[in-house]
């Protein structure tokens, strides 16, 4: 944002006044219907019953008190037919789109929905859309709903974070019938062409387990530049994108605790990006993990995690019979115990390549004793290459291959431990690592709750950071410049109705006792106009923060009207600027980091503002004295966390509900 557009902005906060909040199903029906585009309508906490859906106009924003406080649900005698279930799937024609709860106007643009529960066990689903840009939602709990939850056309640009999705869908057949002996599953979240979208930090979860009660997690036909990361999805089909000309989808950080379903004729056609999906930093938990086949994918830096007793699948299965041309790449991924094998393709498929993965057999229910990969016999075998894996069949010994041809395949630099084959191959030895190339250690479902550190998996736990009022335990008040200089006497850092309060005296760091490496801390926080504050990131307790760890800023314009990016909020001092600036003035702003190893994610107010590898940050960094300071690059990967008060002003910089989740 230019500083002239960001004075705007501060100027149009300055005038917005927040209307009262409606609270009768009356008042917030006439709210919607009569309210101009652009309105922000508060629902107080209560239950509000429908007999019609809200139809939210361009820009409008529907605010509820809370997914446990305000409830939208439908009157008893709001009944839609079911004989259009299920529906059509890629068209309206044949719909009921008025059989949800919101239903959106079309092609309405920045339409924001958060704060409730929406709950609709007569209705097909909760939200529906057709052609709507810039779609907001969050903190939405979406339950209970006979089809799916949330159901768009040609969606572009949308967030949906930090939902749940409880009993979201069903399964029919067609003509209204309850799919109890088959039929089509619908899904929590259901997009056709669905364009540059974000959906992440949901829960997926099933409690009525009837046949008919089966939903997927998330539904899409043709996906485009679109992400699915940190979703903790508990249902038997996680994610599904079964249609043709997907494009740089990348589904990452997950917990998957089914299937990821990805198959097309022929595998597809590749974009000119040369990927349709990257399927990376995910824990997967089903043997039947990804149908195949789809071309131009990559899998790596995967956890697939299985139970012995559960040995029903091939971890990648594909059942077509049409020749695909690849390529695909399963490389440097952990597999342990995979059931009937870890990939079988029934059609040709070529350009394949599975490298530095590390797998462990064991002995399972059955026994499985199945080769552990399987190709057609059409296969082009010269490019499909099995290498530098370690392999360690433990228990049961099983071969490599599973079928005669296979053994046409490019087998080399493999160590393999009790594989049973190993006399039909030459599997020569190349000095070249075998097994993962790094060591595999991430955070996973939502917001991060699962750590994966190579075999083992742990639950994250959150850890408040100033529950308690008064001067914080655990912490040292500095001085600004040099934090292993104690502040002076008197000088302190208070909590107060759980809002932590910067020093009365300017130029101080209120730094950690303990040590932090990897973990995700978020926190909200509030600034005066002239308020400049920071956070303090894996620093040493001497020196600047800033310059010898890092400092994310926490920074008014207002306070320095000269300030580069880089020493704006979202900014890493002087060293690397935010994507964007989504600051708010004078309100309650909220920052997501998460760090692990040389990766940082910083969202605020909902909004990615870095996505950085650290080990590529070479740029010079000047300290305010303009001596040069170590690269980003060359900074410390564990030090103490900290917040700054540098406001000018009487106003001190405000934090409130600061948690931090060690992955370590």
């Amino acid at each position: 944002m230019t500083r002239s557009g960001f004075l705007c902005f501060l100027l149009l906060c300055g005038t917005t006044a927040a209307g009262e909040a409606v609270h009768t199903t009356e008042a917030l029906v006439a709210a919607v219907r009569d309210g101009a585009d652009g309105t922000v309508i508060e629902i107080a906490a209560g239950t509000y019953e429908l007999n019609a859906p809200l139809e939210p106009k361009p820009g409008m924003t529907l605010k509820g008190a809370g997914m446990d406080q305000t409830i939208i649900t439908h009157v008893a005698d709001w009944k839609p037919s079911t004989s259009t279930l299920p529906d059509p799937e890629m068209k309206t024609d044949g719909m009921d789109t008025r059989a949800y709860l919101i239903r959106l106007q079309d092609k309405a643009t920045d339409v924001t929905i958060s704060g409730m529960t929406l709950r609709g066990p007569q209705l097909h689903g909760a939200i529906f859309g057709w052609a709507n840009k810039d779609l907001h939602l969050h903190h939405l709990r979406i339950q209970d709903t006979l089809w799916s939850g949330i159901r768009t056309f040609a969606m572009q640009r949308a967030k949906i974070h930090d939902c749940e999705f409880i009993d979201a869908g069903g399964r029919w057949k067609r003509g209204g019938k309850p799919g109890v002996d088959g039929g089509i599953t619908g899904g929590a979240i259901f997009a056709i062409w669905m364009k540059d979208s974000e959906i992440a930090h949901n829960r997926f979860e099933r409690t009525q387990m009837g046949k008919a009660d089966e939903f997927y997690g998330i539904k899409v036909r043709q996906g485009k530049r679109s992400r699915v990361h940190h979703n903790t999805i508990e249902v038997n089909f996680s994610l599904e994108f079964p249609f043709e000309n997907d494009e740089d989808n990348e589904i990452d950080h997950n917990v998957c605790h089914g299937t990821v379903s990805i198959p097309k004729h022929s595998g597809g056609p590749v974009p000119d990006s040369g990927r349709t999906f990257h399927i990376h930093h995910n824990w997967f938990r089903n043997s039947y993990s990804i149908e195949f086949v789809r071309n131009g994918v990559e899998i790596d830096q995967n956890l697939f995690d299985f139970d012995v007793d559960k040995d029903h699948g091939n971890l990648i299965s594909g059942f077509g019979k049409a020749a695909a041309k690849g390529p695909a790449s399963f490389h440097n991924n952990l597999v342990s115990n995979p059931g009937r094998g870890v990939i079988w393709i029934n059609e040709p498929y070529s350009n394949l390549e599975i490298h530095n993965n590390h797998i462990i057999t064991r002995t399972t229910k059955t026994p499985r004793t199945e080769g552990l990969f399987g190709f057609n016999s059409k296969c082009d075998f010269k490019t499909i290459a099995i290498r530098d894996n370690l392999i360690e069949c433990l228990g049961q010994s099983r071969p490599l291959l599973r079928t005669d041809k296979s053994y046409d395949a490019v087998v080399e630099n493999n160590r393999l431990i009790n594989v049973s084959d190993t006399d039909r191959y030459a599997n020569e030895q190349r000095n070249r690592p075998m097994g993962l190339e790094e060591p595999l250690k991430f955070a996973c479902g939502v917001h991060g709750e699962f750590v994966v550190d190579g075999w083992n998996t742990r639950r994250a736990d959150d850890t408040p950071l100033f529950s308690e009022d008064g001067i914080p335990a655990g912490w040292l008040v500095r001085q600004w410049a040099d934090v292993s200089r104690k502040a002076d006497d008197g000088v302190v850092w208070t909590v107060k109705d759980g809002v932590l309060y910067g020093s009365p005296t300017r130029g101080t760091w209120l730094m950690s006792e303990q040590e932090y490496g990897d973990f995700s801390l978020e926190y909200e926080f509030k600034l005066g106009p002239r308020g400049n504050s920071g956070l303090a990131i894996r620093s040493p307790l001497t020196g600047d923060p800033a310059f010898d760890g890092m400092e994310l800023q926490m920074a008014d314009y207002r306070y320095n009207t000269q300030a580069k990016d880089s020493e704006l909020t979202g900014g890493i001092s002087r060293a690397i600027a935010p994507r964007k600036q989504v600051y708010w003035p004078t309100e309650w702003n909220k920052y997501v980091v998460t760090l692990i190893g040389d990766h940082l994610h910083v969202e605020l107010n909902g909004e990615v503002i870095h996505d950085v590898d650290l080990s590529t940050q070479d740029e010079i960094v000047k300290r305010h004295d303009d001596s040069t300071a170590p690269a980003i690059k060359d900074r410390p990967r564990r030090g103490h966390i900290g917040f700054q008060e540098l406001s000018r002003d009487a106003e001190r910089v405000q934090i409130r509900n600061a948690r931090i989740r060690s992955f370590e």
